[in-house]
């Protein structure tokens, strides 16, 4: 893998057109040019994985690329205005566009990969070159005002209006390798509009009249911008993905499954909606001494309108299958074959997020050479995303992009809704510093501690429709381990008359937690179901110098 260090150009011209008046102008483009092409030059080998034990062997299952390019403009007026309308006010209006693409080559080594089933061949996956990408181009104007009715209570209002296209571009067309050509493929411009509003507001009250015991609230709407990685399936670049079985008796991959083709079974539903999160949240702050405060709040965010995969042509009987073990295992059977199948990517109506949240805080500030900040946090994270699916060290995300087919198959969503991939219930943190008296030695620590992750079993099962993956138990009745990181750093400081000297010593994982952070397969049937496959880094130890030099 290999890739051009991202470019970053960044303008800003700031003009104060009086005591109460500022405006800003800034203009920033972001460039990334990613190549994951195998080190060893090899685009010939084929992958080969199996899905019972989970190992995989040979080239990379893909190979191929990624364009990104970002480019934003943005303008805002800042006016202040005293005693007016019963209160003080900060104003701000403003105005941004924003333009951000990508396109993708990717390539399946040597045309086709294998899937072995406990060592034997079971299946074979073929695909031509394919490109694929998406942009998008954002509008949107805002306007917000922080009013302060008296002393007491202070009032945050601000409304964003946003347009945004979703566009699907020319791309350069890729020879028999994978390598871009000056040929074109045309893109199916213009995909779909959105037209959003963003409200939020806030509170701020003293709830004593020395100002010690602060109550904060506030709601906000947060809307999902366009993501190009969704676009990309429907591009004509994409090519069809064969599925074909092993037969014994041929002793070759000829037994047709399934072919997606994008232009034939992926359709995008031209009226889908942005996905939003309406967060809610209520606090208390209390100042306890003048060093030593703290804090307790309440967060809650609830998310819907999230985009997904559902077949719409496809016909599912209900059926059961045993299992190894014996258990009975409800399943949906296709029956009116693969080439009826029509994957739209559109908005269900089960996809939600809902999180609840209470943290405490408590924050002893700088004095008599020491300072100290701790938190807990208790949380529960809930909802059926595209994510849900994922395996134990999978992220949480709410995007099918890039390449996940989660909901195209009835069967994904058995055991699916329920505790998502970053639900941590329980999470604590403490940090502090000491300096150690006419020595010049500052002494620090972080302690963090989190729940493991959450995951569940799975198991294979061949249908008519193909290999389905299935959850045999709701995410959430297995974790990873929990997590304990204690980092320490001792520093020592040197002055002179020209600057300052700084040796650092930093031990990282002092308690050399050994917790494993992902599993080989979660497949319960497979000899390696469970077994763990990545850790925590070890403890280490690093010295640095620091030198900073006087004007």
């Amino acid at each position: 893998m290999n890739a051009s260090v991202p470019a970053v150009t960044f303008g800003q011209l700031t003009h104060t057109l009086s005591s109460n008046t500022v405006w800003d102008v800034r203009v920033g483009r972001y460039v990334l040019d990613l190549n994951n092409d195998p080190s060893s030059g090899d685009r010939t080998t084929p992958n080969r994985s199996d899905r019972i034990t989970g190992v995989s062997s040979g080239n990379a299952p893909e190979i191929g690329g990624l364009d990104l390019n970002r480019v934003t403009a943005k303008a805002v007026l800042n006016h202040y205005e005293s005693g007016w309308l019963g209160g003080d006010h900060q104003m701000r209006v403003g105005a941004s566009f924003e333009r951000g693409e990508h396109h993708a080559p990717a390539v399946i080594p040597g045309g086709v990969r294998f899937v072995d089933s406990a060592g034997q061949p079971f299946q074979s996956i073929a695909r031509s070159p394919a490109i694929s990408g998406g942009r998008f181009d954002t509008t949107a104007v805002f306007a917000s005002d922080s009013l302060t009715v008296n002393d007491r209570v202070t009032v945050n209002a601000g409304l964003r209006f946003d347009h945004s296209d979703a566009i699907s571009q020319d791309l350069p067309a890729l020879d028999a390798e994978g390598f871009e050509t000056d040929g074109i493929v045309n893109g199916l411009g213009k995909l779909y509009t959105w037209n959003v509003l963003s409200p939020r507001l806030g509170v701020t009250a003293k709830l004593t009249h020395d100002g010690r015991t602060m109550l904060r609230g506030s709601y906000g709407r947060f809307n999902q911008g366009v993501l190009t990685g969704e676009l990309a399936p429907f591009h004509p670049g994409a090519t069809p993905t064969t599925t074909r079985a092993f037969d014994a008796a041929t002793g070759g991959y000829t037994t047709l499954v399934s072919v997606v083709d994008p232009r034939i079974n992926l359709a995008l539903d031209p009226d889908t909606r942005t996905p939003r999160t309406d967060e809610y949240s209520v606090g208390i702050d209390r100042e306890i001494t003048p060093r030593l405060s703290a804090a307790v709040a309440y967060v809650r965010k609830e998310g819907s309108d999230f985009i997904a995969w559902t077949d719409v042509g496809g016909q599912y009987r209900q059926e059961t299958r045993t299992l190894p073990d014996g258990r009975s295992l409800p399943v949906f059977v296709l029956t009116n074959g693969t080439a009826a199948r029509r994957f739209l990517l559109t908005n269900p109506a089960d996809y939600s997020l809902t999180y609840n949240g209470l943290v405490v805080v408590l924050d002893k500030r700088q004095s008599n050479g020491w300072q100290a900040f701790g938190s807990y946090t208790f949380s529960r994270t809930s909802g059926l995303q595209a994510s849900s699916g994922a395996t134990a060290d999978g992220a949480q995300l709410s995007t099918v992009a890039p390449n996940n087919a989660f909901g195209r198959d009835p069967n994904n969503l058995t055991n699916a809704d329920g505790r998502l991939p970053n639900d941590r219930p329980h999470v604590v943190r403490a940090m502090g510093t000491v300096n150690v008296p006419r020595t010049g030695l500052v002494l620090a620590a972080n302690l963090q501690y989190f729940s493991g992750k959450p995951w569940a079993a799975t198991t294979q099962v061949l249908l008519p429709q193909g290999d389905q993956r299935i959850l045999l138990e709701p995410r959430g009745t297995r974790r990873l381990p929990s997590q304990s990181l204690l980092d320490l750093r001792v520093s020592q400081a040197f002055g002179s008359t020209h600057g300052r000297v700084e040796l650092l010593l930093d031990v990282l994982n002092v308690l050399n937690d050994t917790a494993e952070e992902a599993v080989a397969t979660d497949n319960f049937f497979s000899p390696n179901f469970g077994r763990p496959t990545l850790f925590m880094d070890p403890r280490r130890a690093m010295v640095s110098v620091r030198l900073n030099l006087d004007r």
